[in-house]
């Protein structure tokens, strides 16, 4: 149990250097959920949550804070703990809303807590701050779709196909947006 845990931990750390972190962040709260909460998980938690590509012996001290306050709180959202989470991101949006990435995994957190219109509103915020945040555009694009808004999509996809034209992704959601139109 042990040799599987440290070898998810340090996958997760391999996902989040290059970039992957939707996946990173399923293989640490899925340790969080086996009882593994200790500072290093909290710390490649916040790495991965805040989309910052480093190891955690190679961030910025500045990026520090904001890093363990969206780690303990996607952690306490994958435990569940909504409440928990939506006090730490509410630390995080007070000291760090204008850093890029905050109000995306905020809008990712609402989602969990199954807040579709709150994740909308703070991915909006996102786009503000980062107007080429491809995820951000996907999830607005699928979003739109969700709520049978073809037409809504149609533009948020196009923007991400037009910055991300190499990501599969990117095609799928226009793909879709034009299907529905």
């Amino acid at each position: 149990r042990e040799l599987m845990a440290s070898a998810f931990f340090h996958w997760a750390l391999l996902m989040t250097r290059r970039g992957r972190f939707e996946q990173a962040l399923v293989l640490l709260t899925s340790q969080a959920k086996m009882g593994n909460t200790g500072p290093a998980l909290i710390e490649a938690a916040g790495l991965a949550a805040l989309r910052i590509p480093n190891l955690p012996k190679d961030y910025p001290p500045a990026e520090r804070e904001p890093v363990w306050i969206a780690g303990r709180a996607m952690l306490q959202s994958g435990l569940r703990h909504f409440e928990q989470a939506d006090a730490e991101a509410k630390q995080l949006l007070l000291h760090y809303g204008q850093h890029p990435n905050v109000h995306y995994f905020l809008g990712v957190l609402r989602l969990t807590a199954n807040d579709p219109a709150g994740a909308a509103s703070e991915i909006q915020r996102e786009l503000e701050i980062s107007p080429r945040h491809v995820p951000a555009l996907l999830q607005m694009a699928f979003y739109s779709l969700e709520r049978d808004e073809p037409a809504a999509a149609l533009p948020w996809a196009q923007r991400a196909v037009a910055i991300g034209p190499d990501d599969f992704v990117t095609h799928t959601a226009l793909g879709k947006a034009l299907l529905a139109c």
